[in-house]
């Protein structure tokens, strides 16, 4: 099972983001519209993932305000999300 967890930015948004795996470090940025919980139920993605963290640290987090956080964050625009 996926561990989401949050981090507040400067602004104060409220970002969830996964850390998985030991080893070398990958960042994954969020994808158009991001939301690690709804990935880790997709198969494909969940072995796409496992298969790296068994050989790296995978870090992914969802873009605000399309994400986990989105029902505890505050509303912003679309250029906000930019």
């Amino acid at each position: 099972m996926l561990e989401v967890r949050f981090f507040r930015d400067r602004g104060g948004h409220r970002i969830a983001y996964a850390d998985e795996g030991h080893g070398p470090l990958l960042v994954f940025p969020s994808w158009w519209v991001s939301h690690l919980e709804r990935d880790a139920d997709d198969p494909a993605y969940r072995r796409f993932f496992a298969a790296l963290a068994a050989h790296f640290r995978v870090v992914r987090y969802d873009r605000q305000p399309k994400s986990v956080c989105l029902v505890s964050c505050r509303a912003s625009s679309l250029n906000a999300a930019f």
